[in-house]
C-alpha cells in the first residue's frame, strides 16, 4: 500500500515538475511570437531564431528582402511569408556559401518568385551548395555582389559594402551590407572578420553608423573589433547564434558591444527579434 501511494505521490511530483517545465518553457519563448500586423509606413525587420546560423527578413510595402536562410530551417521564414501572402521576394542576397548561411537557398529559389539573387563570387567553384544555388537560380536573376553597389527596393537603399573581390574563404567572401530606410538604418555583417571590418572602415569610415547591427559571425571573437564597433555605435545589436561548440558568443564580443553602450539581443535566449523602422524612429517589439 505505501509503495503505492509513493509511487502515485512520485507521478504527481513529476506531472507537476514537467507542467512547470513547459509553463517556463512558454514564458521563455513567448516573445517568439510573430504579429502578421505591420504598422502603416512601417519596415519591419525579423531577425529569425534559426540556431546556429543566420536568416533575416525584412518587409515593407514596396520590397521584401530575405538575407541567408540555414540548412533545414527555413520553415520559420517561409511560413511567415505564406501568412503574409508573400510569394514574391525582390531581393534575396546569399551573404557566403556556408550551409549555415545559405543550406536552404535552392528551397527558397523553387518556392518563391525571386526577382534578384544577391550573392559573391565564391572561394571555391565547385563548392556543392554554390553548384546547387546557381543551378536553382533563373541566372538572370543573378547579381554577383561587390562593394560599391547601390540598390533601391521599394522605399529602402541597399547598400553593398563588402566584398571588394574575391576572398580565399567563403567567411571573406562575405557580403556585408546596410539597408537604410529613411534616416533608420540597419548593418548585415554575416561573417566578415575582423581583417575585412578593417578595409570596410577604411573605404566607408563613419557611414557605416546604422541603430541596428547583426553582429559578425554569430559573436565570434574573429569579428566586432573595438574601432568598428565604435564607426557602427548601434543602439541594438543581434547576435544570430544556437547551441554550439565554439563558445559564440564570446565574453570578448558581448564587452565590446557594451562598451559602445549597444544593446545586445541574443537569438538563442530571445527568440525571433523584431523591429519596426518608421523613417524617422526604430521600435523594438516585444
Amino acid at each position: 500500500m505505501n509503495k503505492d501511494k509513493n509511487r502515485k505521490t512520485a507521478g504527481i511530483v513529476l506531472r507537476a515538475v514537467l507542467a512547470a517545465v513547459v509553463v517556463l518553457t512558454g514564458l521563455l519563448t513567448s516573445g517568439t511570437h510573430i504579429s502578421d500586423r505591420i504598422p502603416d509606413g512601417a519596415v519591419r525587420v525579423l531577425f529569425f531564431d534559426v540556431g546556429q546560423g543566420d536568416c533575416t527578413l525584412i518587409v515593407s510595402d514596396g520590397a521584401v528582402i530575405l538575407v541567408d536562410v540555414p540548412l533545414y530551417r527555413s520553415d520559420p521564414v517561409t511560413g511567415y511569408l505564406e501568412r503574409l501572402r508573400i510569394r514574391k521576394i525582390d531581393w534575396f542576397i546569399a551573404t557566403h556559401f556556408d550551409s549555415d548561411h545559405c543550406g536552404d537557398a535552392a528551397r527558397i529559389l523553387s518556392s518563391f518568385n525571386v526577382a534578384h539573387l544577391l550573392m559573391p563570387e565564391p572561394a571555391d567553384a565547385d563548392d556543392p551548395l554554390y553548384r546547387e544555388i546557381v543551378s536553382a537560380a533563373d541566372p538572370d536573376t543573378v547579381v554577383t555582389a561587390k562593394a560599391g553597389q547601390s540598390f533601391s527596393p521599394g522605399a529602402m537603399t541597399l547598400d553593398v559594402l563588402s566584398p571588394g573581390s574575391r576572398g580565399k574563404t567563403d567567411n571573406e567572401s562575405s557580403v556585408v551590407c546596410r539597408i537604410a530606410y529613411g534616416a533608420d538604418s540597419v548593418l548585415l555583417c554575416s561573417d566578415m572578420g575582423v581583417s575585412d571590418e578593417k578595409t570596410v572602415l577604411s573605404k566607408y569610415g563613419g557611414s557605416v553608423s546604422s541603430d541596428i547591427l547583426k553582429v559578425g559571425h554569430h559573436g565570434s571573437k574573429y569579428s566586432s573589433s573595438p574601432d568598428f564597433l565604435k564607426a557602427v555605435s548601434p543602439a541594438w545589436s543581434v547576435i544570430s547564434c544556437g547551441q554550439n561548440r565554439y563558445g559564440h558568443p564570446t565574453l570578448e564580443t558581448l564587452s565590446a558591444l557594451e562598451d559602445v553602450g549597444s544593446e545586445y539581443i541574443v537569438t538563442q535566449a530571445n527568440g525571433v527579434v523584431i523591429f519596426d523602422l518608421f523613417g524617422d524612429l526604430v521600435v523594438r517589439k516585444k
